[in-house]
């Protein structure tokens, strides 16, 4: 075969270790959680005036408050200290950081 005609090489797979993945997994859902979070403050923020002020309000805004710290922390923490080939105990703070932000979005809708 004329080394003309020689067809190139395959790549090669890069077999991934589990810190690569779990770094994939931390980066891939901390930006859209946050993201999304951001978007529910703002639309919270832009009701504001035409909601009654009154303390089930403001305990729905801690609420989200508390969403927008602990869902994103939860997911880096989770890829900071691996333990393969599970994510890290800091993992445990998203479910925390779910009910937060269920218990905000349910108080807001409740309100109006």
């Amino acid at each position: 075969m004329h080394p003309a005609v020689r067809a190139a090489p395959l790549p090669r797979r890069r077999l991934r270790s589990s810190t690569d993945m779990t770094n994939r997994f931390r980066s891939r859902y901390i930006r859209p959680v946050s993201g999304l979070l951001a978007l529910i403050h703002i639309g919270l923020g832009g009701a504001w005036d035409r909601l009654r002020p009154s303390p089930r309000l403001r305990i729905a805004s801690l609420c989200l408050c508390a969403a927008a710290c602990l869902l994103p922390l939860g997911f880096f923490l989770g890829g900071l200290f691996v333990y393969p080939p599970d994510p890290g105990l800091g993992i445990a703070l998203v479910p925390i950081g779910g009910v937060f932000l269920f218990t905000g979005v349910a108080l807001v809708a409740r309100q109006t």
